[in-house]
């Protein structure tokens, strides 16, 4: 869990971190006090706000020392308050990348008048997350090379990723240099190929995935094999291609030598006799 603290007194707002990071699926809590005459206070309300919406995403009213949570609030979201140690949290569960974005608070004391709003300083959450990796190849791709090497990686932030190949051997790896990395727009997609010419049945390629949220880059495996399966079944399209060929050519083959003999009548009994 990431804990934000914001402190309050009269007339001014102090918060830090002005930047909050966290993994993707852990909770991030933002923890605001302030200083008021709670022992006056009849009626409050606190909302949390984001700046990618227009509308609290979650909120608490105090009124008659009872809270009632506002509708906006999920599952995902919670906001408590302390009304005798004067504390409200503000808590994301299980945080995904859209949950990146500035956030703060707004508390509006109603009871007694006159209303006194009180807003709290943005800060930024950045959620992180390592990235999703996989590998496969291609036996047949359709710019026709003989093998196709695929390496994807998904689902992380920041933006920045890089990927490798390398040929695993007895005497080490060695580096690929022909492979080509495509970026997605919303840059959390990233997709390396590499179009192999040469390649032998149990070779063995590794993608080398290097992102911020790792401590070491992440390695995937990819081994080169054809199952019998395969085999059996392209030796036997190689069959049926050749007889229907054969086919083909015998039956022109034919055509053209009873056609010589004239009418369609004498084909047709040549190719009876035949």
């Amino acid at each position: 869990m990431v804990a934000l603290v914001l402190t309050h007194s009269e007339g001014e707002v102090f918060q830090t971190p002005t930047v909050l990071r966290a993994f993707k699926g852990e909770s991030a809590t933002i923890t605001s006090s302030y200083w008021y005459h709670h022992s006056r206070v009849e009626s409050l309300f606190v909302s949390w706000w984001r700046d990618m919406q227009k509308k609290p995403v979650c909120g608490l009213h105090y009124m008659n020392k009872t809270f009632t949570p506002s509708p906006g609030c999920d599952g995902q979201m919670t906001v408590t308050l302390q009304s005798n140690a004067v504390v409200t949290n503000f808590t994301i569960h299980d945080l995904q990348l859209n949950d990146t974005d500035h956030y703060y608070y707004i508390i509006q004391f109603s009871v007694p008048p006159p209303t006194k709003n009180i807003h709290g300083n943005k800060t930024s959450l950045i959620v992180e997350a390592p990235p999703e990796v996989d590998v496969e190849f291609l036996a047949w791709p359709e710019n026709g090379c003989c093998i196709q090497l695929v390496c994807r990686a998904v689902n992380f932030y920041p933006a920045n990723v890089q990927l490798r190949w390398s040929k695993e051997g007895k005497e080490g790896s060695v580096w690929i240099q022909s492979a080509i990395a495509i970026t997605s727009n919303n840059s959390d997609l990233s997709t390396s190929y590499v179009n192999l010419s040469h390649w032998e049945n149990g070779d063995v390629y590794a993608c080398h995935v290097n992102h911020s949220t790792l401590q070491t880059p992440l390695v995937r495996n990819l081994t080169i094999a054809f199952d019998e399966p395969h085999k059996d079944r392209v030796y036997i399209w190689v069959v049926v291609v050749s007889v229907c060929v054969i086919l083909v050519t015998g039956v022109v083959y034919l055509l053209i030598k009873c056609s010589r003999k004239g009418s369609s009548k004498w084909i047709y009994e040549c190719i009876e006799l035949n």
